[in-house]
C-alpha cells in the first residue's frame, strides 16, 4: 500500500479470516472491504465491523468446459483420457503457497516421489509454483 500509493483493499474468504483481520476494516483512508461468505450461515452483528464490509456471498467460479476443449485436440482431451484410463487419481497441489528455497522442478518432484511411494495416480495441479508448465 505505501509502495504503490493505492489503498489495499482487503478480501476475507472466510468469517475466521474476518475475526482475525477485523483491523484492517477500520484502517484509514476508509475503503471497500469484503466477506465472500454466506450471511445465511455467517450473519455479521451489526456495528461491530466497518460500514464499507461488503458481505458477498461465496466466490464459486462455475467454469465448465466446453465441447471443444474435451474433444478431439482440445486441452482437456489427455486429463479425460488419464482419468478413464484407471483407478480414481488423487490431487496434488500447493495452492497459492510457493516453498521458500524449493523450487517449481523440486516441489514437483516432491509430488511425484510420493505418489511413487504410495503406489497411486496422481493429478499435480500446477497452482502460483506453476507447475502445471513444467509439465508442457
Amino acid at each position: 500500500e505505501l509502495g504503490a500509493g493505492v489503498p489495499s483493499i482487503y478480501t476475507f474468504l472466510a468469517r475466521d479470516q474476518l475475526d482475525m483481520g477485523a483491523a484492517f476494516t477500520q484502517m484509514e483512508p476508509a475503503r471497500p472491504s469484503f466477506l465472500a461468505s454466506s450471511p445465511v450461515f455467517e450473519p455479521l452483528e451489526k456495528g461491530k465491523f466497518s460500514e464499507d464490509l461488503h458481505q458477498s456471498g461465496p466466490w464459486i467460479l462455475d467454469d465448465e468446459p466446453s465441447s471443444e476443449d474435451l474433444g478431439e485436440g482440445g486441452r482437456l482431451e489427455r486429463l479425460q483420457a488419464f482419468l478413464a484410463s484407471g483407478e480414481k487419481p488423487v490431487a496434488v497441489g500447493w495452492g497459492s503457497m510457493i516453498a521458500e528455497g524449493l523450487p517449481p522442478a523440486a516441489m514437483l518432484g516432491v509430488a511425484l516421489r510420493a505418489l511413487r511411494e504410495s503406489g497411486r495416480r496422481g493429478v499435480v495441479l500446477g497452482g502460483w509454483a506453476r507447475l502445471h508448465e513444467l509439465g508442457e
